[in-house]
């Protein structure tokens, strides 16, 4: 895989992964979601990366990947509930 080498924005990256994820066409979602996870430059942009993500790697064998995208799910939600960092 390039990398992202593709996709020179988030949106170019998102756009390519939709009609995958509409078709449940993981395997050919995951390189345009991985890409546009690289590129996001906002929370809101990589939660919607992850969220994608989520339903890729709930797919295949890694567990890592998975407990990557619940950890960072987790977190953005505490976050964006109003928890706040001190």
């Amino acid at each position: 895989s390039a990398g992202g080498a593709e996709y020179d924005s988030y949106e170019k990256a998102i756009a390519a992964a939709a009609p995958h994820m509409r078709s449940r066409d993981y395997s050919a979602a995951r390189e345009p979601l991985e890409a546009a996870l690289k590129l996001a430059r906002t929370d809101r942009e990589k939660s919607q990366a992850y969220q994608g993500l989520r339903a890729v790697y709930r797919t295949i064998p890694e567990s890592d990947k998975m407990i990557e995208v619940y950890e960072y799910l987790v977190a953005a939600a505490d976050t964006t509930a109003g928890g706040s960092v001190t």
